[in-house]
């Protein structure tokens, strides 16, 4: 018999001469509701396994290994009976523990993009019981209130002041390197001027000597040495 147009004979396509080609496997979890943890607790001997007991509208007993939850959290939960891709969830005994559900993760959910091995963790305006998202859901970014406001406000305010004091300490200590600086450096010229005089010679220290009497006769107020620095020589 001649193949329909479509290549589709009881409700199946059929390939190269009249094959069955395999279908793509279903993708996503059927009946997944929302839930919330409302317990953790290690199996005992069952290594990291945790026992995690999820309200649903009813009371689910979960076994899950290293994944991260904790009391509180919104999850998407598939119960006995649904569906995970072409997989019947079904009771099951875990390291002695009688679980009736599953965790699940974005890529069971089938999501796009979404990511595996890892808790879907829900938001909190998630109803419990409710049907779990199809989709990965939106971030609502809620208005700060006027308290959440001050207190960043405060934070900020105290974070400008730190840095500040920081700045003023640190300008503090180069203003106090540079003071060190200059005070060397200007010892450092009074010292070559004092080895710039010299000692005045006996003839030299004679003339000095006569011109200090006159001025003194004259009734200036003069002594030696003040006479010998004027005149670029050291004092006696």
């Amino acid at each position: 018999a001649a193949m329909p147009a479509d290549g589709v004979v009881g409700g199946r396509r059929m390939g190269i001469k009249g094959n069955p080609i395999i279908k793509e496997a279903a993708v996503g979890c059927s009946d997944a509701v929302c839930g919330i943890i409302v317990a953790v607790d290690p199996v005992p001997e069952g290594g990291k396994r945790q026992k995690v007991s999820v309200d649903t509208g009813g009371a689910v007993l979960i076994v899950v290994t290293a994944w991260a939850v904790e009391v509180g959290n919104v999850v998407a939960v598939a119960t006995v009976g649904s569906f995970c891709g072409d997989v019947e969830v079904r009771k099951s005994n875990v390291s002695g523990v009688e679980t009736d559900g599953k965790l699940l993760d974005e890529a069971t959910l089938g999501w796009p993009g979404g990511a595996a091995n890892c808790t879907c963790i829900l938001p909190a305006s998630c109803q419990i019981g409710t049907t779990a998202p199809e989709s990965r859901p939106k971030r609502v970014v809620a208005e700060a209130t006027e308290e959440q406001i001050a207190e960043a406000a405060a934070k900020k305010a105290a974070v400008e002041e730190r840095a500040a004091k920081a700045k003023a300490k640190k300008d503090e200590k180069a203003a106090a390197k540079e003071g060190k600086k200059t005070k060397a450096s200007k010892e450092a010229e009074g010292s070559e001027e004092e080895k710039e005089l010299v000692k005045a010679s006996k003839a030299q220290l004679a003339t000095i000597r006569k011109q200090l009497a006159a001025k003194r006769k004259a009734g200036e107020e003069i002594t030696t040495d003040d006479e010998l620095e004027a005149a670029g020589f050291m004092s006696l």
